[in-house]
């Protein structure tokens, strides 16, 4: 499905079919690109395996009751590391799957989303973690024992942001002639 945004970039073409029907396609005419740097491919593998652990810890912080579920301004920017998640896996598979040429749309999906959603995961782990942190400072009783896994969570999440972002040059797409 193309969005539209990238509407201008496709032309219809017509053809007749041997059973003489009319067949219509969507030609891509529109400007292609090309990853600057080749390490950037190469990067997606880990970046998967690491997307796949950042999902599983994700997932499993929310299953043991914790002193943090109780907590709105912790567990509601905490929800939303999902969404950025979803953008990054979703930049990470756009890369690995890429030709050597790459169209407008999976060229801004990779040079502009992957970078965006990395700072979007980096700030929504960090919120919780500065959340925990305060609660803690003012009522200890509030928070249990798997609030620490929670917290190593949202750390290892932030971390992650980080680390990406710090590689974000790696991953711009250039034009081509």
């Amino acid at each position: 499905m193309v969005t539209k945004k990238y509407v201008s970039d496709y032309k219809f073409s017509e053809s007749v079919t041997e059973k003489g029907r009319i067949k219509t396609e969507a030609v891509y005419t529109g400007r292609h690109f090309r990853l600057s740097d080749a390490a950037a491919k190469k990067a997606a593998r880990p970046m998967l395996r690491m997307l796949g652990a950042l999902w599983i810890l994700f997932v499993s912080a929310l299953v043991p009751k914790t002193g943090a579920a109780r907590l709105m301004y912790v567990l509601l920017p905490y929800a939303f590391i999902a969404v950025a998640l979803g953008k990054l896996t979703q930049a990470v598979l756009t890369l690995r799957d890429a030709d050597e040429i790459l169209i407008r749309s999976e060229a801004d999906r990779v040079s502009k989303q992957l970078p965006a959603s990395a700072v979007w995961l980096a700030i929504l782990s960090g919120v919780p973690l500065v959340g925990l942190a305060v609660t803690l400072l003012i009522n200890k009783s509030a928070l249990c024992g798997a609030d620490a896994f929670f917290a190593f969570v949202c750390a290892a999440e932030l971390l992650a942001g980080l680390c990406v972002i710090r590689k974000r040059k790696v991953f711009s797409t250039e034009e081509t002639d």
